[in-house]
């Protein structure tokens, strides 16, 4: 496992931060970070990871904390077939997405744009499996909405300086749009 990126952003519009590392494993990549912000007058702390194959196809996703006094703990698998789970219980509705978001992060536009990069393709357009970890379900949203300044909720931080690592440190645009409309979004 080699730990490749490390990145930090800020909410623009209220009280909130996210970091995430990204590592490389022998066959795929693993995303974990941290988020902290408000929903709904209440705080809220989630960890989160998640797993890909090599071309950043999502195959699982944990995602821990707390949502003012109630325990959040949830964990998504998604099986060739293209059939998810979310705790063990299938998730019909996002059959056959190919791209996850946590619905909370803007490390989720990272898992996209790597799995399009990956694949070549030119169209942004997917299905997407949105968690919406208040009502602890998936959710099928027809697009992953790409980063647009004018749209930005998050901006990256730049990083402490590291000039004894190799790690990158910038994957995102500067401003980093995340889905208003999203479930679960505060």
């Amino acid at each position: 496992m080699e730990l490749t990126e490390i990145l930090f952003w800020r909410r623009v519009d209220q009280i909130g931060l996210d970091s995430c590392r990204v590592f490389r494993l022998d066959d795929g990549w693993r995303i974990e970070g941290a988020a902290v912000f408000e929903q709904a007058g209440e705080p809220v702390q989630l960890s989160y990871e998640v797993g890909t194959d090599a071309l950043w196809v999502v195959r699982r996703a944990r995602v821990t904390g707390y949502r003012g006094r109630i325990p959040v703990d949830l964990s998504v698998r998604v099986y060739a077939q293209g059939a998810w789970t979310l705790n063990h219980r299938s998730q019909p509705a996002v059959r056959a997405c190919v791209d996850f978001d946590l619905g909370f992060s803007p490390a989720a536009r990272l898992l996209a744009l790597r799995r399009r990069a990956a694949l070549r393709l030119r169209t942004a357009s997917s299905e997407v499996a949105v968690l919406s970890f208040a009502d602890e379900v998936l959710l099928r949203q027809d697009t992953l909405a790409l980063p647009t300044p004018e749209r930005a909720v998050f901006e990256q931080v730049p990083p402490c300086a590291d000039s004894a690592s190799n790690i990158r440190h910038a994957a995102l645009p500067r401003r980093t749009a995340f889905s208003p409309a999203a479930p679960g979004w505060p």
